[in-house]
């Protein structure tokens, strides 16, 4: 799909100026592992997006592992007329072109799959906090139960569109997600101009940074150590339906 191949470079240039952007804030008691200090909460993301992000404490992983690619800018604040759709679709890619829930596109099941995954109950929007972290990118991040289940929809849907957007998405881009610890930490409510958390309200849970498999289920590290290994070989076998 040429709409792929643009596309890639299109969010592979954002990640690249998202990283230029970005730098790691030390801050006493917060970790990648089990954060200190939380962040807002959801409703609370899109007010973080547009600034008050300054001196915070950032989600910071290696490039190879925060290739966090999400099918939204800003997840719950989406544009309503999406600037990359793949054809066919309404809601696979950034924004969406639904007119309602149930609007869908020619590639039904395909476009199941994404607009599922666009309604992902937990997700740290792009330059905000939440749960503890701070997504210093410039899309969501979402549960990676719910990017898992995205991986086994898409594979389901047995359709060419479904694996070339699980391609692109699981072995192009490879995004990071999260998980919610049992935990419950201070959420932070105010800032010094500096970062340093002014005042704490209700604790909340934190989140863990975690990692999503390739779209074949393989990990990461499996997959790029397997020297054997084909790339897309077992597609090949797919009898696509569309």
């Amino acid at each position: 799909m040429s709409f792929l191949t643009h596309f890639t470079v299109f969010v592979l240039v954002v990640h690249g100026i998202s990283n230029v952007a970005s730098h790691r804030v030390e801050t006493p008691g917060l970790d990648q592992r089990a954060p200190g200090t939380s962040g807002e909460r959801r409703g609370e993301s899109t007010r973080n997006a547009r600034g008050d992000s300054a001196g915070t404490p950032q989600l910071v992983e290696s490039e190879r592992n925060i290739r966090g690619y999400d099918q939204r800018l800003i997840h719950g604040t989406r544009s309503k007329r999406g600037a990359f759709i793949v054809d066919g679709t309404k809601w696979c890619g950034i924004g969406n072109n639904a007119d309602n829930y149930d609007d869908l596109g020619v590639h039904r099941e395909t476009d199941i799959c994404c607009r599922d995954h666009d309604h992902c109950p937990e997700h740290i929007a792009g330059l905000s906090r939440g749960y503890g972290l701070f997504n210093s990118l410039l899309y969501s991040i979402s549960l990676c139960s719910c990017d898992e289940s995205f991986r086994l929809c898409l594979r389901a849907a047995n359709t060419s569109v479904a694996t070339e957007v699980g391609r692109f998405f699981f072995d192009t881009l490879r995004p990071s997600c999260f998980e919610l610890s049992d935990e419950l930490t201070p959420r932070c409510v105010r800032r010094y101009w500096y970062g340093a958390c002014r005042e704490y309200g209700l604790p909340e849970r934190t989140a863990v940074v975690g990692t999503n498999k390739h779209f074949n289920g393989e990990e990461y590290e499996e997959y790029e150590e397997n020297e054997e290994y084909e790339e897309y070989e077992e597609y090949e076998e797919y009898e696509y339906e569309d």
